[in-house]
């Protein structure tokens, strides 16, 4: 089981930003960008993208369920010498 697309959701909102300008980021159409928040999985590619993006591992990306996570305490366990989510 992944948690790609509730992950990216929960990123997404967390650094405030729309669907439209994800798609824009990753030069994706909206409903290419919508897809990946409901359903579709991107190629591993974008899937890398999106982690550097976010500055998380792929496995934290796709595998933990960052629901279940303070994204405030990911970012402090992340800014000790590994990968973190920006501000």
């Amino acid at each position: 089981m992944h948690f790609f697309n509730q992950n990216l959701k929960t990123l997404r909102e967390h650094k405030n930003l729309t669907k439209t300008k994800m798609a824009g980021k990753f030069n994706v159409t909206i409903q290419a960008y919508r897809n990946w928040e409901k359903t579709s999985l991107p190629a591993l590619p974008i899937v890398i993208e999106l982690a550097d993006y976010f500055k998380l591992s792929l496995d934290d990306l796709v595998m933990k369920d960052l629901s279940e996570v303070s994204i405030e305490s990911l970012l402090a366990n992340k800014s000790e010498g590994s990968k973190g989510l920006p501000e």
